[in-house]
């Protein structure tokens, strides 16, 4: 089985918590990211196809 990191948000965590080594080690290693979760693609300013002006 391959190594796998799960991590949340920031703002989902703890206050006093914000240790993003875990993520950067990730990203160091030269593998694959993926980010998901609902609503991620129109926080990052893709449209959504439900919204308002939206569609497919």
């Amino acid at each position: 089985m391959r190594p796998t990191l799960s991590w949340t948000s920031a703002e989902e965590l703890p206050p006093g918590t914000t240790d993003l080594e875990p993520v950067a080690e990730a990203l160091r290693g030269g593998g694959v990211l993926i980010l998901s979760g609902a609503g991620i693609s129109t926080e990052s300013g893709i449209p959504d196809y439900r919204g308002e002006g939206g569609s497919l």
